[in-house]
């Protein structure tokens, strides 16, 4: 039985959600949803960028063991793009258009948190959106909100066998944690956000003012609070809703509970495990400025996510081959939508279901500053675009013809961009400008139809290198 105290309340109602996870017939259900013969290529690619750069000595050989985390960073990717969807408002039912929230009960009924009623003024009905607490209904509906986002995904880490917590933050936010043996710690993964081991998000990107953030396992429950703030005095002078002995009582019982049927080797464990993260809430946590990365500055995986991997990094070269050519015409096309390089589909033998050639853009590229991928769900858009804050961001992909057997007539450039954008020429050394809006080019870029630009030249090298670069002059943080 729950006290009758708001956090205390919390505490118990999240260290019972997470027995669920331990459903085997649930997590086999779970894991044939989950794409893992794909996410495993993706990080196998990012892996091999990792080992070139420990390799040529750019990294530190400990970022070879971090498999587990790239494997979550891409399972995390996959879950916000494709298997799960936000829920503000729901259209109407009838005539699909704009509700209005104007009711919410809770608890209603046993496998529900509670029932959202959204009404239509023009057709007057009303629209129901379940808030499920069930990861069973969950693996069904895939649509809620951060509670859902949260429940939903630490409950598919689990089916794949990592161990995991379930993160409540009482100022309205939730997420996973992830052990990482490896490490030694547990690690911040947020799916809303598709960010990984970045726990000051919330109180410096985010201005939050933490009190309690609770995590709770099938085999504990622990007050996580101190992984998230750098302010302890302040976070402390917050923490009045109960008191801390309460709290640690409480903490302590239900995990003297959860832990009663395990062998003393693994209690034992556990207990060298909650001493090490003792010790690590002993000192506020602290990023360089402007950095919401937590831990990861040092890492490839993460600094390719962000975009800051300059010309000097690890870079990839397409080789190309003479049986790569189809009449005569090599087609290397990158697509934002699935997030990987294609070639030859303007063919008539390609077909749809023919998987990429390479998957994940920054996999394919030379180098890469300033840009990383953006999905926007709700305008149903994906592109390439710069970091927040950046004034230009740049990607360079190189071919390799060097073996080829016949000479390359012609490369041609074509790309469709938002508003102010450049494209290098290498016969005249320098970035064109292209403006869209105004259907202007600066020769010998060609207009054509929409935002499309197309640059042809004569091949000048057996290897050739394409440069985009994105400005900040026209649109913003584009």
């Amino acid at each position: 039985m729950s006290p009758h105290n708001d956090i205390l309340a919390d505490l118990y109602s999240l260290s019972s959600k997470v027995l669920q996870y331990e459903d085997k017939a649930l997590q086999e259900k779970a894991k044939q949803l989950i794409p893992i013969d794909k996410i495993t290529v993706q990080s196998e690619q990012q892996l091999r960028q990792i080992q070139y750069g420990i390799k040529k000595k750019e990294l530190d050989p400990e970022h070879e063991t971090y498999v587990q985390e790239i494997f979550v960073l891409h399972l995390m990717r996959w879950f916000k793009e494709e298997f799960f969807s936000w829920v503000d408002n729901l259209d109407c039912q009838l005539c699909a258009g704009p509700t209005e929230r104007i009711a919410s009960i809770s608890h209603h009924p046993t496998s529900k948190e509670r029932i959202e009623t959204f009404h239509c003024s023009r057709c007057n009905i009303d629209t129901l959106f379940q808030r499920f607490n069930s990861v069973s209904d969950l693996l069904e509906s895939r649509r809620g909100r951060c509670g859902e986002w949260a429940n939903c995904f630490t409950f598919l880490c689990r089916a794949l066998g990592y161990r995991v917590r379930l993160v409540h933050d009482a100022t309205d936010h939730a997420w996973t944690e992830i052990y990482s043996p490896i490490q030694k710690r547990w690690i911040h993964c947020d799916p809303c956000e598709a960010k990984m081991d970045s726990p000051l998000l919330y109180e410096r990107g985010w201005n939050k003012k933490l009190t309690y953030v609770l995590a709770a396992s099938v085999e504990e429950v622990q007050d996580v609070t101190w992984r998230y703030t750098a302010d302890y005095k302040g976070t402390l002078q917050r923490r009045n809703k109960v008191s801390e002995a309460d709290l640690m009582n409480a903490i302590l019982s239900i995990n003297k509970t959860r832990q009663s049927s395990l062998s003393p080797n693994r209690r034992q464990y556990l207990t060298h495990c909650l001493i090490s993260e003792l010790v690590e809430f002993l000192t506020p946590p602290s990023v360089p400025e402007g950095e919401m990365g937590g831990r990861t500055s040092g890492s490839l995986e993460w600094r390719l996510d962000r975009g800051e991997t300059s010309g000097d990094q690890p870079g990839f070269t397409f080789q190309l081959r003479d049986d790569d050519f189809v009449q005569n015409t090599f087609c290397l096309e990158y697509s934002p939508v699935t997030d990987g390089y294609f070639k030859n589909r303007h063919t008539t033998n390609f077909t749809s279901n023919e998987p990429p050639l390479i998957t994940t853009w920054s996999s394919g590229v030379y180098s890469t500053q300033n840009v990383f991928r953006k999905v926007e769900r709700d305008w149903k858009m994906v592109y390439l675009c710069r970091t927040e804050k950046s004034t230009a961001g740049s990607i360079k992909w190189k071919l390799d013809f060097s073996a080829l057997t016949k000479p390359v007539a012609s490369v041609e450039v074509k790309v469709s961009t938002l508003p102010s954008r450049h494209i290098y020429s290498p016969i005249q050394k320098r970035w064109i400008h292209c403006d869209p809006c105004e259907a202007k080019m600066d020769s010998p870029l060609l207009y054509e139809r929409g935002w499309n630009k197309k640059l042809t030249y004569v091949l000048a090298a057996s290897v050739e290198e394409v440069q985009v670069r994105i400005d900040s002059q026209v649109d913003g943080n584009q």
